[in-house]
């Protein structure tokens, strides 16, 4: 990201998950409303109409499009919604399996803490400061009251945080070195080889026994500027274009022992094109399998 400004990514996301609230019952498979508060400019400027009901279905079918149009192919915001909710499904699993720790890295404008039923988790979100100073801002003054315990912690992942991180940990007190769920969700592509590297080995440091990290990784082809894949080229000129350019990919087995080399285990792979066909079947919802789909692996370990 830039360094001098909040993310333009987290904001675009932000917008995404808003837009994905408004679907109609039948396409409506994220709820978040606290979304569109984060939303950054020009998005933002259209704020004061998501909060009427009478404008939904039109946002929906404009806001849908414009992403798919930005980028030249459909499903952006398919996907980054159903990412996120996966990753919801993840953390409400860990919950009810006795997690009550979880930490974002990348958080950027995360509202889980905020919707989420999760009345005694402790969650840590982790980011730049700019991007951190910008969202608590908003939580300031939109007066947004979160479901759980959340503290917000600073830190630019292209360096070396994990000191930073432990110090900063050790001063809150609800901090417990117990297992827990870190949570790295779209963030992993923008970073160099070196600082994914750095963040694998870190978690692992960090996180006890019986704990789980979870995250998004699309393939290695992403780093190939001379990619004869359409969809990838479509992809790497729109990230270029924000200026937060990919920098990191990996294809799932290459990716598996990593992380067995890092101590972590029961590595699992899920394509976001197969969770959202079992999404489709299990809440009997209408939606289209985007070839981009095929590009985004979930990942989840233990420890």
């Amino acid at each position: 990201m830039k360094t001098n400004r909040a993310s333009n990514t987290a904001g675009y996301t932000a917008a995404m998950r808003a837009i994905a609230n408004l679907a109609p019952e039948n396409k409506k498979i994220l709820i978040d409303p606290y979304a569109m508060e984060f939303m950054d400019f020009p998005w933002s400027l259209t704020h004061p109409l998501f909060k009427l009901k009478i404008f939904n279905p039109l946002i929906f079918q404009i806001g849908t499009k414009v992403p798919d149009f930005m980028v030249g192919f459909p499903g952006m915001t398919a996907l980054a919604s159903i990412r996120h909710r996966y990753i919801d499904e993840r953390i409400v699993a860990a919950y009810q399996q006795g997690i009550r720790q979880f930490f974002i890295l990348g958080a950027g404008y995360d509202s889980r803490a905020f919707r989420l039923p999760l009345q005694d988790a402790h969650f840590f979100e982790i980011d730049h400061p700019n991007t951190q100073a910008r969202k608590q801002d908003i939580v300031h003054k939109r007066k947004l009251q979160a479901s759980c315990s959340i503290e917000y912690i600073s830190s630019d992942f292209s360096f070396s945080w994990a000191d930073d991180l432990f110090d900063q940990l050790k001063k809150i007190d609800t901090f417990r070195q117990e297992p827990s769920m870190v949570i790295w969700e779209g963030v992993s592509c923008y970073l160099s080889p070196k600082a994914v590297s750095y963040t694998f080995k870190t978690v692992s440091h960090f996180l006890p026994q019986e704990s789980i990290f979870i995250f998004d990784v699309f393939p290695k082809e992403i780093m190939n500027p001379k990619t004869h894949n359409r969809l990838i080229k479509k992809m790497q000129f729109m990230v270029e274009r924000k200026g937060e350019p990919f920098y990191w990919g990996a294809d799932p087995d290459e990716l598996e022992q990593t992380l067995l080399n890092e101590r972590f285990s029961k590595v699992s792979s899920h394509s976001l094109f197969d969770i959202n066909n079992a999404l489709a079947k299990k809440g009997k919802y209408k939606l289209k399998p985007y070839d981009i789909f095929h590009y985004l692996n979930m990942i989840e370990c233990q420890k």
